[in-house]
C-alpha cells in the first residue's frame, strides 16, 4: 500500500460493499456482530466478518473481548474511523446542499 496515493489506498478499503454502513453503524453506537446484522439489512455473516477483520487490520476499528463467559466481543471505532465519519458527514451535507440548489 505504500506505493499508491494515500487517498486511493483508503478509497480501496472504504469503497468495498458494506464498509460505509459499518462506519455509520459504529457512529450510532452499534458495537456487536449481531447488532451490525440487525442494523445493516442484507449483509451476510461471512461478509460482515471479513469486513470487520479488514477494518481492524487497517486500524479503523478495535475488537475487544468484554466478557469471557459467555464470550462477548465488541467493536469500537478508532480515531481513524471517527475522522472519516466526520468527513462523510461533511460530504453528505455538501451533497444535500447541491441537491437543494437544483
Amino acid at each position: 500500500m505504500s506505493n499508491i496515493c494515500p487517498i486511493q489506498a483508503i478509497i480501496e478499503i472504504i469503497s468495498k460493499k458494506w464498509v460505509l454502513h459499518i462506519f455509520k453503524s459504529l457512529s450510532h453506537g452499534i458495537d456487536s456482530f449481531s447488532w451490525f446484522q440487525k442494523e445493516i439489512p442484507g449483509i451476510n455473516s461471512r461478509i460482515l466478518s471479513e469486513r470487520l477483520v479488514e477494518l481492524e487490520k487497517h486500524g479503523f476499528i478495535e475488537r475487544r473481548i468484554v466478557s469471557e463467559r459467555p464470550v462477548k466481543i465488541k467493536y469500537f471505532p478508532t480515531y481513524k474511523c471517527h475522522d472519516l465519519v466526520k468527513e462523510f458527514d461533511h460530504m453528505e451535507t455538501c451533497i444535500r446542499s447541491w441537491n437543494d440548489k437544483k
